[in-house]
């Protein structure tokens, strides 16, 4: 029970200290992670784990290490069956990995799933939002205009305080998409104070 508890504080940890850009200590608190998991053969925490190396991997801009783990994770429900994308937030993650890597097509399986989910009775907000951003990433070089649209949808369906990393991560995200000089700074400046409240250093540096 000892060893269980230490693992899931330490994902819990691993995903706040990338978050806010120490990937030192993100990385030992993963590695001590999964020597539990596979001391113990707990499959499930391997992958949330999964999930928080993806987002560590992201955060420091090794997108193709980011898709090594989260790839696992689309293999583990792929075989064990679909989780809700709210319990471990990493199918967008996959999407923006993919996209830096060059392999859209290999993020539309991903995106087609959370838009089903999505669009299902009882979906939840963080998914709806989380949705049309992942739409709003993938098309955005066919379709910038419509990629914006969907961009500003996601800002108003995530909740400014319970949401509000991935919030400012839309707004990033419309800050690197626009043409428009004014609403670039204006979205950069949402961006950077959302980062900002939450200590995420590392993102605040990617808006500037």
């Amino acid at each position: 029970v000892f060893k269980n508890r230490v693992q899931h504080d330490g994902e819990l940890r691993a995903r706040v200290h990338a978050i806010r850009g120490d990937d030192h200590t993100s990385a030992a608190d993963l590695e001590l992670g999964f020597a539990i998991s596979d001391e113990l053969s707990t499959f499930g925490a391997r992958y949330f784990l999964l999930a928080n190396s993806g987002l560590a991997a992201l955060t420091a801009d090794r997108p193709g290490d980011a898709v090594t783990a989260l790839s696992e994770c689309w293999a583990f429900e792929q075989v064990g069956g679909f989780l809700a994308p709210q319990l471990a937030r990493w199918h967008v993650d996959l999407i923006e990995a993919h996209i830096a890597m060059g392999r859209s097509d290999d993020a539309r399986p991903v995106l087609e799933h959370l838009q089903v989910v999505a669009a299902a009775v009882g979906s939840s907000r963080w998914t709806k939002a989380t949705a049309c951003r992942a739409e709003a990433l993938l098309h955005h070089e066919t379709d910038p205009a419509a990629s914006l649209r969907l961009l500003h949808r996601a800002a108003e369906i995530y909740d400014p305080a319970h949401d509000a990393f991935d919030r400012a991560r839309t707004f990033h995200d419309i800050a690197r998409l626009t043409m428009d000089p004014t609403h670039r700074e204006n979205a950069r400046a949402e961006a950077r104070n959302g980062f900002r409240r939450l200590g995420a250093a590392a993102w605040a540096a990617k808006v500037d």
